[in-house]
């Protein structure tokens, strides 16, 4: 018994959810003390653009859209702003579309760089199975990652859409924005900041124990801290308690690390390189299994 759940392992997921109901509530979370502050380089000039065409097909599709987005608190009109940038509806597989701003022609050159978190894939790989002795893992998607993260109240004209219906202003970090994914992955390493065996990777969190016991005492924590961030997790794309999983381009369980099948099919049906560019392409690709290949640079 920990933290009053069992150690069943079905008992104990449902447990948890019944437990942390606030952390699955199909709701967007809004991560809570860490807001999103966007700086401009000295001697920025604001830039505006006009409003891009929508084809007629799609015009229904991308109005839901910021409707919908307008009733989470993602956007809100705004009357005038010395930014804007014109919106790119790309369709999604569900057949409803994605709206991103085209923030490279405006925002973006401007912005002062933030520092980017060190990341190393094979530090995290290592750090979850570092004694060779983990067994279960955990994987937990957060829902609309960057969406639940909110953007200072100074910062937001930044990020102004010029559309069809008017100026929309983001609320929330978006898609788009060069300095998203350094201000996304720096709050979250906070979140589970002093539990071991727990790895962040912008959306995706990954717990690894190496028994029943103790991986429910992760999940326990991992919850908790979640629950205090306010931050909500896609239930359906979480994977609880399995003996192997697909994290970073690898396959862990209790024996280590190895490349996903997959992508092994990749790298041995890529046709031979023919000039320099596919040949640095070809490289990088194997670079990302060099654990996997021994004498890898002969």
């Amino acid at each position: 018994m920990v933290n009053g759940i069992n150690f069943d392992r079905t008992q104990a997921i449902k447990q948890l959810k019944q437990k942390y109901t606030k952390v699955f509530k199909k709701e967007l979370g809004t991560l809570k003390g860490i807001q999103a502050r966007l700086r401009l380089k000295e001697g920025t000039i604001p830039k505006t653009t006009k409003p891009y065409r929508v084809p007629l097909a799609m015009w229904t599709k991308v109005e839901s859209e910021y409707e919908r987005l307008e009733s989470l608190g993602i956007i809100k009109k705004v009357s005038a702003s010395e930014w804007s940038t014109g919106v790119v509806a790309v369709p999604k597989p569900d057949g409803s579309v994605r709206i991103c701003g085209n923030y490279k022609t405006t925002v973006n050159p401007a912005l002062m760089p933030v520092a980017p978190p060190q990341i190393n894939v094979d530090g995290i790989l290592a750090s979850l199975n570092v004694d060779g002795k983990s067994k279960y893992f955990t994987t937990l998607d957060l829902v609309q990652a960057y969406n639940q993260m909110i953007v200072s109240k100074e910062s937001r004209p930044l990020l102004a859409l010029a559309t069809n219906k008017g100026l929309y202003a983001y609320t929330r970090l978006a898609f788009g924005i060069s300095v998203a994914p350094a201000l996304w992955q720096n709050a979250m390493e906070q979140v589970p900041m002093g539990i071991e065996r727990v790895q962040v990777y912008y959306d995706d969190i990954l717990i690894a124990g190496r028994t029943e016991k103790e991986h429910v005492k992760l999940l326990d924590q991992v919850m908790t801290r979640l629950e205090e961030y306010g931050l909500r997790l896609n239930e359906q794309k979480c994977m609880f308690f399995r003996e192997s999983v697909e994290y970073l381009g690898m396959v862990i369980d209790k024996n280590g690390i190895a490349p996903i099948p997959s992508k092994i099919e990749k790298v041995v049906s890529t046709p031979k390189p023919k000039d320099v560019t596919q040949l640095r392409s070809y490289v990088s690709m194997l670079s990302y299994y060099r654990r996997c290949l021994k004498n890898l640079a002969q």
